[in-house]
Formats: structure tokens, sequence, C-alpha cells
């Protein structure tokens, strides 16, 4: 009798991935490609919103500050009155180490306040070395809070803005 051979169960062969497929790699590049750009684009307006915040917010510091210093009228009035040693009417964040409310503002410029020449009631405050990107929109977030109450800037007689400074008329 023929001896036969047992027959052994073989699993078809399978295939299997050795690594990593360049295709694999190529597109997780991509995906980190665009989710750094679009932290780095949403970081940059985020960082526009916050800035225009701080100064809204400075802005109304000053003019309550300067509302606390007044006599009869703002005459007189000044950064370094309001920051003074003795009177402190105004945040030190606003101020500055020099007390002037120089280089204070988030762009790097400083925050100045006089008395209106046509109204002494009132107040000019002065936002400088805002940057030309953003400071159309500064303006029209500044212009509500102005004595002449606008919507937006353009054709608001409350503010005013030349070169890179927005003065607003409270």
């Amino acid at each position: 009798m023929k001896s036969t051979k047992p027959m052994k169960n073989r699993m078809p062969h399978r295939h299997k991935q050795g690594g990593f497929a360049l295709e694999n790699f190529l597109l997780w590049m991509i995906l980190a490609a665009m989710a750094i750009v679009i932290t780095i684009q949403t970081y940059s307006v985020g960082s526009a919103k916050l800035n225009s915040f701080a100064v809204v917010s400075a802005v109304n510091s000053i003019k309550a500050g300067a509302e606390s210093v007044k006599t009869i009228n703002n005459t007189g009035v000044s950064m370094a009155r309001l920051c003074g040693t003795t009177r402190n009417a105004v945040p030190m964040k606003i101020c500055g180490a020099s007390r002037d409310g120089t280089l204070t503002n988030p762009y790097g410029g400083n925050y100045t306040v006089i008395a209106n020449d046509a109204n002494l009631q009132l107040v000019d405050i002065a936002i400088t070395q805002v940057d030309n990107q953003y400071i159309d929109g500064l303006a029209d977030a500044l212009a509500p809070y102005t004595a002449a109450n606008c919507t937006q800037a353009t054709g608001c007689a409350g503010i005013t803005v030349a070169d890179n400074t927005i003065t607003v008329t409270m």
C-alpha cells in the first residue's frame, strides 16, 4: 500500500505591508502643513482682535481718568497728569514705566490725551503707530465711544485717522 503524505493546511499567503508607505507619509505631511497654516492665520486674526479690545479698553480708561482729574474743564489734562505717582487715575499698563503713555499701546505707539480745542468739556485721545492693516477696523471699533456716538469711523466728526494715528474725541 502506498503511503500518502498527510496534507498540510496552508493558509493562503497574505501580502502584508512591510512599513509606512510613502503615500501615508505625504498625506500626513500635507495635513500637518494645513494645520500649521490654519493655526497661524487664526493666531493673526485673534491677535488683531485682542489688540483692538485692548486699545478700546485703554481709551475708555483714559477717558474715565480724565473725568476723575477734571475740575471745571479739561484744561491741562495730559497722560503725565493722569499717571502721576500721587494720582494714578489710569492703570500702569497704560501709563508705562515713564508714566506718560509712551510706547504702551499694543502696536508699540503712544497714548496721548489733551483738552479738545472746540469744547473744553471733551478730550482728544490719540493712539499712535497703529498698524495700517488694522487702522480702519480699530477706528470703527472706537467710533461708538466718541462724543458724536457714530456707528463707523467714516463720516464721524468724533474720530480722525491720519497716517497711522487715530484721534478720538470723547
